[in-house]
């Protein structure tokens, strides 16, 4: 369980959240405002529960769970960070699926829009709306994946601990928690590539200038020793 004020894990006898001390019975009277009517999701035959989502959701979960019983296909998150959100979320296979297809559909919206790669602004305006297309649909589906995600997650681990509900609660919540570090390094990768292939180049340049010295002051020498020869 997780505090919605501000987050923190929460075990069930809580009375208080330690971190910012609202009530455990303020929270769960919110949530229950929020939540009025529970759902019961199934997948692969296993039942998956609401408290179940609960959990491996966490903080936010209220906010997911309205929009899969509202059936609400926007997400902004998703939006906005696109496959960093993936990441963030753990949903690391739709992450590939996704670096796969998505440059694969603007290469061909390229070939058919733009036929000899011919650069022009206009070309440039219709790419660019291309990509924004496909993050407002990949922004519809991301709330229906991330559902059928946290069932799958859930339900292989309801079959791996069939009698153990302490353990089921455990591996729920590890298996949804969230992580920051991912997308950070992602978003950095490109930066610290850069700064690698920049220092071999600089390497590569630098030692073409010594041997192009070496070489020049080799030639100035031998040209000297035959001027005193002659």
């Amino acid at each position: 369980m997780y505090c919605t004020n501000c987050g923190a894990a929460l075990e069930k006898t809580d009375k208080f959240c330690f971190h910012c001390g609202t009530a455990q019975r303020e929270r769960v009277i919110a949530d229950r405002q929020r939540l009025p009517e529970p759902s019961v999701y199934t997948q692969q035959g296993q039942i998956v529960l609401d408290e179940e989502l609960q959990l491996f959701i966490g903080k936010n979960a209220a906010s997911y769970l309205n929009k899969w019983r509202q059936a609400s296909h926007w997400n902004w998150p998703a939006f906005i960070f696109g496959q960093n959100w993936l990441l963030y979320r753990g949903m690391y296979l739709y992450f590939f699926l996704y670096m796969l297809l998505a440059p694969t559909i603007i290469g061909i919206a390229a070939v058919i829009l733009s036929p000899g790669y011919t650069f022009s602004i206009g070309a440039c305006i219709t790419m660019l709306l291309v990509g924004l297309s496909l993050q407002a649909a990949f922004a519809c589906m991301a709330n229906q994946l991330y559902l059928y995600h946290a069932k799958h997650k859930i339900s292989a681990i309801k079959q791996r601990y069939p009698d153990h509900r302490e353990q089921q609660e455990e591996a729920i919540i590890s298996a949804g928690e969230t992580s920051l570090y991912i997308p950070i390094a992602l978003a950095l990768l490109p930066l610290l590539i850069a700064i690698v292939v920049s220092m071999f180049s600089y390497v590569n340049i630098y030692k073409r200038i010594q041997q192009d010295l070496q070489f020049n002051s080799m030639e100035i020498h031998s040209n000297s020793i035959r001027g005193a020869s002659t």
